[in-house]
């Protein structure tokens, strides 16, 4: 199984400084709630005010099976520095950039409308990725065993050899009954190994 700390809480202590506040971007009985810690954002998906999906963060290279293994390198999920609510022309939205090594995140989060929120990635890389996706944990079964239906990782298409560097992406809709990928990404559950 993933290690504790590569989990961000869904509820956070009230922030002391811009950097270390959450951001929200609601539609509907669907929200997003970014939240900082250790350097980095994570994020926790409610309905209803309550917590049904978490990103994972960080290395699930200890278990993960059924999937390509994460590494500190290629982290289960975007690794993402900034994150920041702006206005467009078709209403709030958040942008969110980061980097580790020489990979560059970008994402995007928008409502397409009510009970719909639309998340799309790229990552920006300079050789070919271990992993590349973002994974989600259900919050739905708390206290109950872990199986695969309650992980979920969603992927690019495939890569088939590009030539680097070359920019990757991925996007995704999150509803009140749950997550889909965008074509051509997949959205697959993961499976653990038992060690």
């Amino acid at each position: 199984m993933p290690r504790p700390d590569a989990f961000l809480p869904c509820r956070q202590p009230p922030p002391t400084d811009r950097q270390s506040q959450s951001l929200k971007l609601a539609s509907g009985r669907l929200e997003i709630q970014f939240l900082r810690q250790a350097g980095r954002w994570g994020h926790c998906v409610t309905v209803d005010a309550i917590p049904r999906w978490q990103s994972v963060e960080g290395d699930l290279a200890r278990g993960a099976g059924g999937s390509p293994c994460t590494t500190a390198d290629w982290p289960a999920s975007p690794v993402l520095a900034e994150v920041d609510r702006v206005e467009t022309n078709i209403g709030a939205a958040l942008l969110a950039v980061g980097q580790i090594g020489r990979s560059h995140f970008s994402a995007s989060v928008r409502p397409l409308e009510t009970d719909r929120l639309l998340i799309e990635i790229a990552c920006r890389i300079h050789r070919p990725p271990g992993w590349l996706g973002s994974v989600y944990r259900s919050l739905h079964t708390a206290g109950l065993s872990r199986t695969a239906a309650d992980w979920l990782a969603i992927t690019p298409g495939k890569l088939n050899r590009p030539t680097l560097p070359t920019t990757v992406t991925w996007a995704y809709e999150l509803t009140v009954k749950g997550i889909t990928a965008s074509a051509p990404a997949s959205c697959k559950p993961l499976s653990f190994q038992s060690r």
